[in-house]
């Protein structure tokens, strides 16, 4: 009986790659649920570092964690403890490259989310340069060309779907991932070699017609290629 309890609470590894297309927030698993009422936001972190290769747990606990900062008393305090005491970035961005690799888009999502979220208007460039040498920009930019090849293959009937709005959701948290980290001259390298703006923004751009808010993602492309464009920070912590 004791192992059956137990088995309730554990991520079903049916679901580990397995991605069902929904529009707004994950549906949240027992799992889930039970290790936010017993241990709060560190519950949580477990969890996210416990099953390293299930996408769909993890989908769910950046999301928690995302809506946990949202409903905490001061979300800058709620991060700098993800980032500083449980030293979540890392383990966010394991998750990012294997949602890569299995295609799981509400885990790619979720992850580029909770990325944005704790590296968005940070200044010390050390952090900054840390951050890009987790390869962020190269996971992005990889995300967002998925999501454009992905809409490529769509017809017009089918961009209002949820999986299309999915795609649509990784490509602009792609790129507002990315243009947090080419402040520095690190990361504008990276963003250059790779060619963002060429070999991927334009590419995508196309294949935003039909969906319900393409502003949305040309508008963080904008973003991105203009960050991309300034020299230096214009505040920077020494």
């Amino acid at each position: 009986m004791r192992e059956k309890v137990h088995t309730a609470f554990v991520p079903n590894p049916d679901l580990a790659t397995k991605w069902i297309p929904k529009a707004g927030p994950p549906n949240e698993s027992i799992a889930t649920r039970h290790a936010k009422k017993r241990g709060g936001t560190k519950g949580v972190i477990d969890l996210l570092k416990e099953y390293n290769k299930h996408s769909t747990s993890a989908e769910e606990c950046c999301y928690t964690l995302l809506l946990l900062a949202s409903e905490s008393e001061d979300a800058n305090d709620f991060r700098e403890r993800l980032i500083e005491r449980e030293k979540v970035i890392p383990v966010v961005v394991r998750h990012l490259q294997r949602a890569l690799k299995k295609k799981h888009w509400g885990a790619l999502k979720q992850t580029l989310g909770l990325l944005w979220y704790l590296i968005k208007d940070q200044l010390e460039t050390e952090f900054i340069i840390q951050n890009v040498e987790y390869k962020m920009i190269e996971y992005a930019n990889e995300a967002i060309k998925y999501a454009g090849k992905e809409l490529e293959k769509m017809n017009i009937s089918e961009k209002t779907s949820a999986l299309a709005s999915a795609y649509c959701d990784v490509a602009e948290l792609g790129a507002n991932v990315i243009a947090c980290l080419v402040c520095v001259s690190d990361g504008r390298a990276i963003f250059k070699g790779l060619k963002v703006r060429a070999g991927t923004f334009s590419l995508v751009t196309p294949y935003l017609e039909g969906v319900p808010y393409p502003h949305y993602v040309t508008h963080a492309f904008e973003e991105c290629e203009r960050a991309a464009s300034r020299k230096k920070m214009s505040k920077k912590k020494q």
